[in-house]
């Protein structure tokens, strides 16, 4: 038979695994991912509302973004509403996530 050799001090000792901190990491790269293309996504809504009112050229001569609201029809304002839930949604996601996971921590312990 051939004998085996254990590169570890401690061999027959049994290596306990933190399945729920496994999961909470995991769950915190999706989180923040979803995070980041929401905030990203708003922004863009928000800024392309605004860049199709004010073209280019007007920017450039004047150096400022209008902020005149009879600017914007129903429409662009929707989009401007939807573009900031967006922005918002993602950073209460993370924090719902994590009060989550922490209950479910607590009352598992």
């Amino acid at each position: 038979m051939k004998e085996i050799i254990y590169a570890s001090a401690q061999p027959t000792e049994m290596v306990r695994v933190n399945n729920l901190a496994l999961l909470e990491a995991l769950l915190n790269i999706i989180v923040n991912a979803t995070e980041l293309i929401t905030l990203a996504v708003g922004s863009l809504i928000i800024l392309t509302v605004i860049y199709k009112k004010n073209k280019i050229r007007s920017i450039a001569k004047n150096f400022r973004l209008t902020s005149d609201a009879g600017k914007f029809n129903t429409k662009d304002k929707l989009a401007i509403l939807c573009g900031g839930c967006l922005m918002t949604s993602g950073p209460a996601l993370t924090f719902c996530c994590n009060w989550l996971v922490r209950l479910y921590a607590d009352n598992l312990l």
